[in-house]
């Protein structure tokens, strides 16, 4: 299950294009560090990867982040859990998500499991 991210069309210039989010348990709880990580998929950026809870993004558990290295919006993606980025065994439905050219951060999108 996935929860649609809080569109942040923030105004161009004054914020650097995200998409971030947690990755839940059944109960509600973040998932522990590096035991799964989410592939995103974007004709701008390429495949990116992000072990969730990743201490070197300064992550808390659960917690998923992507910046744009470039400041360009991320365009139609679609963004996967899976089980590491040596293992892209896909362990959810992949969701795709649309972010407006001039516009863009999707944030608070929770993968949950049922």
């Amino acid at each position: 299950m996935v929860q649609l991210p809080n569109k942040d069309f923030c105004h161009p210039g004054y914020c650097i294009p995200e998409i971030s989010g947690n990755v839940l348990d059944a109960e509600g709880n973040p998932v522990n560090r590096y035991q799964v990580t989410i592939k995103l998929d974007s004709p701008v950026h390429g495949v990116k990867y992000c072990a969730v809870g990743d201490e070197q993004k300064m992550l808390q558990p659960g917690q998923f982040k992507f910046g744009s290295p470039d400041g360009q919006t991320f365009g139609d993606y679609t963004l996967t859990v899976v089980r590491s980025q040596g293992d892209p065994t896909d362990i959810s439905q992949t969701y795709t998500l649309g972010m407006a050219p001039a516009k863009g951060q999707h944030t608070g999108i929770i993968f949950r499991h049922k």
